[in-house]
């Protein structure tokens, strides 16, 4: 039998929402600074700490940057929505945001 990782993939998901599982895809978008990795490290744990599935990037393209719009960074990006930009934020505020989120 011969399956296709598309359908792998789509199976994977069904058994994630039966089991009530959210997978959710945060990205920090900026470059190497230390705002930037301090974003990352509080995305990581806020996402730890609220016990859910989450695929953490950061994204340093500043190509792809700009076709975000976001004009300064860290950004903290959850499921393709920019939730925050321009600034850093404490854990807590990060938790919060991304809690609202889901």
């Amino acid at each position: 039998m011969n399956i296709s990782s598309h359908e792998i993939r789509g199976e994977r998901k069904t058994l994630n929402r039966k089991a009530g599982v959210k997978m959710m895809k945060i990205e920090i978008y900026g470059a190497r600074c230390a705002k930037c990795k301090r974003m990352a490290r509080h995305a990581e744990k806020a996402a730890k700490q609220l016990n859910i599935k989450a695929e953490v990037s950061k994204v340093e393209d500043i190509q792809k940057i700009m076709e975000k719009g976001i004009m300064m960074t860290p950004a903290l990006v959850v499921d393709g929505k920019v939730l925050m930009s321009g600034r850093t934020s404490s854990l807590d505020e990060v938790r919060e945001l991304i809690k609202q989120h889901m």
